[in-house]
């Protein structure tokens, strides 16, 4: 049975920078996190050096047709090395993190593809996915 999202302990709300983006352009997403609990959140990570993604947030990426995009694959991916970001994100609070989503996504490909960002999120020894609205985002030639 899932939790209500008014009794999820975040919020995630994604933003594109630019809703059309050129084929090899970076493509800049934002992920403003929210603190709906009444509690201190942890929000520590070790950011990889490889992708510069924080990965605790999973990424849904897909084409119009509703097929998952290819993950880039970058080679010795065993040698990436990452830095610790501690955080704490207070009841009520919110950060707004910077992704560059195409540093993880194969989005060489004009078309039309929608993004979703989630997290898990153990509370009170429960696992909880807290998912963030959609996106959609249009790459062109």
């Amino acid at each position: 049975m899932g939790q209500s999202r008014s009794e999820q302990p975040l919020s995630i709300k994604v933003n594109a920078e630019s809703s059309t983006v050129r084929v090899g352009s970076s493509v800049l997403i934002d992920l403003s996190v929210t603190n709906l609990s009444r509690t201190d959140l942890n929000t520590g990570t070790s950011i990889s050096e490889l992708t510069g993604m924080d990965p605790n947030y999973l990424y849904d990426v897909r084409d119009r047709a509703g097929h998952e995009v290819a993950k880039r694959v970058y080679p010795h991916p065993e040698l990436a090395v990452g830095h610790a970001i501690l955080g704490t994100l207070k009841p009520g609070e919110s950060v707004t993190l910077k992704q560059e989503i195409s540093r993880l996504f194969d989005l060489n490909h004009p078309g039309t593809y929608s993004i979703q960002v989630s997290r898990r999120f153990p509370e009170n020894h429960k696992d909880t996915l807290v998912r963030s609205n959609k996106i959609v985002l249009t790459i062109t030639p």
